[in-house]
């Protein structure tokens, strides 16, 4: 199951995250959890380094989301 996300992306080698839109994330994003989605035609997969809110899924806020590459 899909739920939407802002995602900011840092990539490999890249000092800051840079924002790449609102996305269907799999799975449910949770801090430290591993996540992939679909950018630019391509399948990216990262590390959850953040969450904002944390209690995103009690209410009907889309969180965001900053997604590490490693």
């Amino acid at each position: 199951m899909a739920f939407k996300a802002r995602v900011y992306l840092q990539r490999r080698r890249e000092i800051e995250a840079k924002y790449i839109g609102e996305l269907d994330v799999e799975p449910r994003p949770v801090r430290y959890g591993r996540t992939t989605f679909t950018h630019a035609g391509k399948t990216e997969t990262g590390r959850v380094d953040a969450v904002d809110p944390l209690d995103w899924d009690k209410t009907s806020i889309v969180p965001t989301i900053r997604v590490v590459q490693s």
